[in-house]
């Protein structure tokens, strides 16, 4: 029993002499993801991104819907340059995004 205890002591010491910090992480990002707020909530896109800039956002992830890029089936779809694709709206977004400088899309 004496055995037990005294190893259990020095096990304990150990753990407390070894014990080091969990330190975060510096390459941590945060971010938002809303899409339905971010392209179609109240005020300006610009007022939106503004918003997000001021709450510390690093990242803005919005999903593209691919029945809104290619309402019809692309005759090439391997090729960005199909004119079935309109990217009219993924653009507008990244390039708002990409004027705030802390933001990155």
């Amino acid at each position: 029993m004496l055995r037990i205890m005294l190893a259990a002591i020095v096990a304990l010491g150990a753990f407390l002499v070894l014990e080091t910090r969990a330190d975060a992480s510096p390459y941590v990002e945060y971010g938002i993801q809303d899409d339905a707020w971010l392209l179609g909530g109240p005020g300006t896109f610009d007022e939106r991104l503004d918003q997000v800039d001021a709450l510390g956002a690093d990242v803005v992830r919005v999903n593209l819907r691919w029945d809104e890029i290619a309402a019809k089936r692309p005759v090439k779809p391997t090729s960005h340059l199909d004119p079935a694709y309109r990217w009219a709206a993924g653009m507008s977004c990244s390039a708002g995004c990409a004027r705030a400088a802390s933001c990155r899309s």
